[in-house]
Order: C-alpha cells, then structure tokens, then sequence
C-alpha cells in the first residue's frame, strides 16, 4: 500500500509569535539545516533530582549530550510577500540506504531559501537561543541562500523564523537589555567590571556589588547567600559580588537559615 499525499509548499505565519514564519512542504514542517556539535557527558553526574540511575543501571551505556551549533543560526527568510509559496526550492537527495531519513545528512528532500542574518539576534546569557522580536526585521547583512531540512531530521531547529522585511515597516532588532543595579545602600555597580580580584574570600578592602533577591522557599531549611556566613540571615536571598570584573572573582557566602 502507498500512501500518497499532496506535497504542496506553504508558508505559515503566527501572528501571536511575532508574525515569524513556518515552511510546509505537505505534512512536513521544516528547520533550518544548522551544524551539529555534540558533546558527551557521563549521565550520572547529569542526572537532576530524581531522575537519578538505579544502582543496578549502567550509565556508561545511556551518555548524555550537549549539542552546540557550528554554524550560523540567526537567519531571518526573505519571502515573496505575494506569494511566498514561491521563495523556495525544492531539492531531492537520495534515500538513505539504512532507511532512516531523520538526520542531517540523510534527510531526503531539502528546502533552499533565500535569508539574511540579524546580528543582534544570539545566544543569551543562559545559553539559549535569544527569543523571537517582531516581524518584519530589518537587516543590512547580504543575501544568502540556506538550507531547510524536515524538522524531524534536525536537532538543534529553527522553524519558526523572522521575515525580514525594508522600509518603514521593518523593526530593528534589538539586544536584550542587561540591567544591574546595586541595592544596597553604600554600594555600586564598579564592582561588576573593574578587573580588580579579592585576595581571599573576606578581603573588604575593594568596592563591593550586592544585590537582595526577596525570594523565600517553603522549606524549613532554606538555602540563604548572605555577605556574611557568620551573621543571621533575614528570610530571604542575598548576593555580595567583589571585583566580577574576571571569572570567578564572585565571593558568596552561604549560610542555613537562622545562621550557624
């Protein structure tokens, strides 16, 4: 029996995310094809809470992985605004002989398109991939043309995408704002860049940064970051930061809820 759908390109736009696009090729929704890294880690010492291994497991048989991307990523789709059914090409590639058409390099039908880079557009501080701004975007970057791969054959997937867009329509894209501010009441913010390293961990004699995160667990023995481990810590989370110019230059203190 041969199942026969209708392979027709499409293009679908979520205007509740930020008017970005999705390509269909029939039932197929694709991703952009991105360069996969991947690096192993020993499971046990990943696992999270209870989603630890039974003593009787082997771990060494179940990695885990972190997969980075090695190439560009921050594309936004240059579509024909009349009919952007029509900004693509449709590419066959030969069937894989294992019969497992899910990865890059197998994938059996490609999708060429035509894309520019947002440059602000990039990883945040967590690692994650900067979310979506509105669409149309505008770009100065030149035109290429990229790949799209069926979203079932990437990993690391960008399928919702900006459009980009000229004219007094386009937005610019703009870097998400990283906002410090020094709550307590004798401190600034020099501490946060000027290179300077304490030279053990209650070394008072450089400015310092501290900052009170009013947030309390509802556990009886709260985890408490308090400038001074010594001291008794009122019900909630504060930071002290010294000379954060360079890495791990961060001094933290920790106590157990009521002091010790």
């Amino acid at each position: 029996m041969v199942l026969a759908l209708p392979m027709k390109i499409s293009v679908t736009r979520w205007t509740a995310n930020h008017d970005s696009a999705s390509v269909n090729y029939g039932p197929l929704t694709f991703s952009l094809k991105i360069g996969e890294r991947y690096d192993r880690f020993d499971s046990a010492k990943t696992a999270i809470g209870d989603s630890a291994w039974q003593k009787t497991a082997d771990p060494s048989l179940w990695p885990s992985f972190e997969i980075h991307p090695t190439t560009p990523w921050n594309y936004g789709l240059v579509l024909n605004d009349a009919h952007p059914e029509d900004s693509f090409t449709i590419r066959y590639v030969s069937w894989p002989k294992d019969d497992f058409p899910f990865t890059l390099d197998s994938a059996p039908i490609e999708l060429v398109a035509k894309a520019q880079r947002i440059p602000l557009w990039t990883i945040d501080r967590y690692g994650l991939c900067g979310v979506l701004q509105d669409s149309p975007v505008a770009s100065d970057q030149p035109t290429e043309r990229v790949t799209l791969v069926p979203m079932g054959a990437a990993r690391l997937r960008i399928s919702a995408f900006p459009v980009i867009g000229t004219g007094s329509s386009a937005h610019e894209w703009s870097a998400p704002p990283l906002v410090a501010r020094a709550s307590h009441e004798h401190d600034s913010l020099d501490a946060l860049s000027d290179n300077i390293i304490p030279s053990r961990s209650n070394d008072e004699s450089i400015p310092r940064f501290t900052w009170w995160i009013k947030k309390v667990r509802p556990s009886g023995s709260n985890m408490i970051i308090t400038p001074r481990s010594s001291c008794r810590p009122p019900p909630f989370i504060g930071l002290t930061t010294r000379g954060r110019g360079m890495p791990g230059a961060a001094v933290l203190a920790l106590a157990l809820q009521g002091g010790r």
